[in-house]
């Protein structure tokens, strides 16, 4: 795997909760791909990755997505990247793709102290001639919280002449998100409009960071454990009790 974080420390599991949902990749528009049930809810110290590809030669899309989970201490990342992302198209015709992504991530505590999320692409448009249009839209979720959306050339300006333009963007600080609880949530939608002009023109992301999100747990206090062990106590005592009534009778 790629570069989300060394995969240090034992794998901590925890109760999946009702509505947790397994990943999936959705692909819709000019070319189509559906993958689902891929990971699961992904687990400490765990990682993967699915490729997808429809069309072919100077009029296709394809990409890789990759996830990961990792613990480190009592810091927790949680990982979520469209890389290897490659959309071609040629001819006159305006093409669209939608691209939405979805993962749950097990979180390793019971005490989250802080959350931040961000998002970050990094890759290139390559133009061959003037009067081509490369637009896109990047829209991130984590939990309930959106992160800003990401856009580039809204204004749907046309290329001048055959270049490559840098595409770089991402949502800048860390924003805070509430942590609902036990699995974590990403879900991203990645939109682009191309129109060739009578050429070629691509959207390359090859090695782009994607969505990150930190946490930090918060280890229970000396008390806190006291109260839990006081609690098995009871119940122990309680069950006991009953055994014992029910071996007199």
């Amino acid at each position: 795997m790629k570069k989300f974080y060394g995969i240090v420390g034992a794998v901590v599991a925890s109760a999946l909760t009702a509505s947790s949902m397994a990943a999936s990749v959705n692909v819709t528009g000019s070319h189509s791909s559906s993958l689902a049930d891929l990971s699961g809810v992904l687990g400490a110290n765990t990682s993967g990755f699915v490729t997808f590809s429809s069309g072919s030669g100077n009029n296709r899309v394809s990409g890789r997505v990759e996830y990961a989970n990792n613990l480190i201490g009592n810091t927790q990342r949680f990982g979520l990247a469209l890389t290897q992302f490659s959309f071609v198209g040629n001819g006159s015709t305006t093409q669209s793709v939608t691209v939405d992504l979805v993962q749950d991530f097990r979180i390793a505590g019971s005490n989250v102290g802080t959350a931040q999320a961000g998002i970050a692409v990094q890759g290139n448009v390559v133009f061959n001639r003037a009067g081509q249009l490369v637009q896109g839209t990047i829209q991130s979720t984590h939990e309930n919280i959106n992160l800003p959306l990401i856009g580039f050339n809204p204004n749907g300006v046309l290329s001048s002449n055959a270049a490559t333009s840098l595409l770089s963007r991402g949502t800048g600080n860390p924003q805070g998100v509430q942590v609902i609880g036990d699995i974590y949530r990403i879900a991203v939608q990645y939109r682009f409009t191309i129109n060739a002009g009578g050429g070629i023109v691509s959207v390359e992301l090859p090695q782009s960071l994607g969505d990150v999100a930190t946490l930090v747990l918060v280890p229970l206090p000396p008390a806190g454990w006291a109260g839990l062990a006081g609690l098995a106590l009871v119940g122990y005592g309680s069950w006991r009790r009953k055994k014992l009534v029910a071996q007199q009778n």
